[in-house]
């Protein structure tokens, strides 16, 4: 499902240009190659094979990758890469109600009334196989999230993604997702969410990423009632829930991210 043509080999990097590590290798039916014609292409920002912090437990999964913390029992982070053959298989497929009951247990620790499982790796975005949906439903893919932001603001960033990723220009997006938090219990309750959004234009043009982190307590009441469409809704999530990518890297210990 890969359609990206921009992995360089870093000694062919130049210096005014900022690379981004995502996990090519690593995603399965990756069919990327470094093609000379990206390599030359004029952007401010390009692609390298590799991953955004030290990784004890990488888990590779039809439709992302992850690096899981065995500490928090969280997902570090969870990389997928949407683009126009994903998004119109996913909205061809019907959905798959049928999932086990091993994948959906939050625990002792926490109550099921009062938290929602937060996909990381959206279901709605890897309907094209059934195995790649399924995968999105292990606990490694989910946090504890509260209502008012899984059916809201971080619902909305998904459907941006996806959105994004139609538009006839775009080539791929590539997605970062993972918790932010305060540790405590047997499975870390995140204080607050990201998101990392890189969009790789179809000429090879890979644009500033995106990142948007928001919190996991406090959702504004308006927030919660915004309507399910891309616009003005996302405009507004966006202006408000955007961080500055150097403040990000150092809250979080991720780079090149």
């Amino acid at each position: 499902q890969i359609e990206s043509r921009v992995i360089l080999s870093p000694s062919k990097l130049k210096e005014s240009c900022t690379y981004i590590r995502i996990p090519f290798s690593l995603m399965s039916g990756n069919e990327s190659e470094s093609k000379e014609e990206n390599e030359r292409v004029s952007s401010p920002y390009k692609f390298i094979d590799g991953f955004p912090s030290g990784c004890t437990d990488l888990r590779k999964r039809k439709s992302y990758v992850l690096s899981y913390n065995n500490e928090t029992k969280n997902a570090e982070w969870v990389y997928e890469i949407l683009n126009k053959s994903i998004i119109t298989k996913s909205n061809q497929t019907a959905e798959n109600d049928q999932i086990s009951s091993k994948y959906m247990n939050f625990g002792e620790t926490l109550s099921n009334k009062d938290y929602e499982q937060g996909h990381l790796a959206a279901a709605a975005n890897h309907r094209w196989s059934q195995e790649a949906y399924h995968d999105t439903y292990l606990m490694s893919n989910i946090v504890p999230q509260p209502q008012a932001l899984n059916k809201s603001p971080w619902k909305r960033f998904e459907n941006y993604c996806r959105y994004t990723a139609a538009k006839a220009s775009v080539r791929n997006v590539h997605v970062y997702s993972g918790p932010l938090y305060l540790r405590e219990k047997e499975k870390a309750v995140p204080t607050h969410l990201f998101k990392v959004i890189t969009v790789e234009n179809n000429n090879g043009t890979v644009k500033h990423p995106d990142v948007f982190v928001m919190p996991e307590l406090y959702i504004d009441e308006e927030d919660g009632h915004l309507r399910n469409d891309i616009g003005d809704n996302i405009v507004y999530l966006k202006n408000k829930y955007r961080m500055d990518s150097e403040l990000f890297q150092s809250l979080s210990g991720l780079h090149k991210i």
